[in-house]
């Protein structure tokens, strides 16, 4: 569902291919891919990239069975590179925990040669949680400095204002009435920061997110968590399930000096755990970055790694690569760093949405 949303918002431009893998009457494995033609300067690069992986900050874990993956492997670059003619294949960024990576690189050099991965690296680390069986194994878990601090915060917070409470917002009729407040304090949020937001920063964030929720409604896989401290809104965190998995997408909480003191974040991400743990859910996947506060509650960081896979001796490849790879750093310095992140802000310019080729040329 996740991809086909994707789809409807951030395909246009691009050819769909989705490799879908059978032993007999039996799914082993789908690899869902965008291919897309990026002007690189000298001529065009068709790059196969996994969906998913531009636009939307999101951990990817193909969905392949191990007994079949160097075959599934096998075949896609097979399908891509030779009849989808792709002069690369994107693969990332997916988890650490994603166990085929060195399977991937595998099939790629037995295929097309030692040379055939002319990228690799590790992105920035994501955020996971890794749940206990109840609440009080987890709060036992923390640190003794921790458990006081979150106490004391907690005792604080329900003295200045009220006693603390979190409504679980699942159908789709509740979340949409919900929505226009938790984009507002998400907005105002990231605006204290100097920051945009999901919804300022990514074209079409709100149509998209909405489409996303109310399909994820319809299966019960969506959650807006919603804190109030006496009666008052001061976080919203937004949640998909999948499995037994949380993934925490899109957060929103007060903002001040007074709020922040109060440690609104931390007591909002305990009870987004405690809630996680009663659902029975084993892991909660946090996003991209190391966060002080999420540290302090357990987490632990995860990298995030990505290849690039090509026909080593194909014409022209590699100078296609190179151009492509300096006018993205070029862009990111001039446009996103310089222009994109400051004098606009300095200007009291709207940002606007991120320009969709600087989205698109990274490899």
């Amino acid at each position: 569902d996740w991809c086909r949303v994707w789809w409807k918002y951030y395909g246009s431009g691009r050819r769909l291919a989705v490799l879908i893998y059978r032993v007999g009457d039996r799914l082993a494995g789908i690899l869902p891919f965008g291919i897309d033609s990026v002007y690189a300067g000298v001529g065009c690069l068709n790059v196969a990239k996994l969906l998913n992986s531009e636009y939307t900050a999101c951990v990817l874990f193909p969905a392949i069975s191990g007994d079949h993956a160097h075959d599934f492997f096998d075949k896609a670059l097979e399908i891509l590179l030779d009849e989808e003619k792709c002069d690369l294949v994107s693969l990332g960024p997916v988890s650490d925990e994603f166990p085929f990576y060195e399977g991937v690189k595998r099939s790629a050099r037995q295929r097309l040669g030692e040379e055939s991965i002319l990228r690799e690296k590790s992105s920035p680390v994501y955020c996971l949680f890794r749940l206990p069986d109840s609440s009080e194994e987890y709060f036992a878990s923390l640190k003794s400095k921790q458990r006081t601090n979150v106490r004391r915060r907690r005792k604080q917070i329900e003295e200045r204002c009220g006693p603390l409470a979190v409504a679980n917002l699942e159908s789709w009729e509740e979340i949409r009435s919900e929505f226009p407040f938790f984009r507002e304090m998400h907005d105002q949020y990231w605006l204290s920061r100097g920051q945009g937001g999901h919804f300022v920063d990514l074209v079409n964030g709100e149509d998209f997110s909405l489409d996303l929720i109310r399909t994820a409604a319809e299966d019960g896989r969506v959650c807006l968590q919603k804190m109030t401290a006496g009666g008052e809104t001061v976080a919203y965190q937004f949640l998909f399930f999948f499995g037994t998995r949380v993934h925490w997408r899109l957060t929103a909480r007060a903002i001040g000096e007074e709020w922040d003191k109060l440690g609104v974040g931390v007591l909002a991400l305990l009870f987004l755990i405690e809630n996680s743990i009663e659902r029975g859910m084993k892991s909660i996947e946090a996003g991209p970055g190391i966060y002080e506060y999420k540290t302090q509650m357990g987490a632990e960081y995860l990298q995030m790694r990505s290849m690039l896979i090509g026909k080593p001796n194909s014409p022209g490849l590699q100078s296609k690569i190179k151009m492509l790879s300096w006018i993205y750093k070029s862009i990111d310095v001039v446009y996103y760093k310089i222009w994109y992140q400051r004098v606009v802000k300095v200007l009291g310019m709207n940002r606007g949405s991120i320009w969709q080729y600087y989205l698109r040329c990274r490899l």
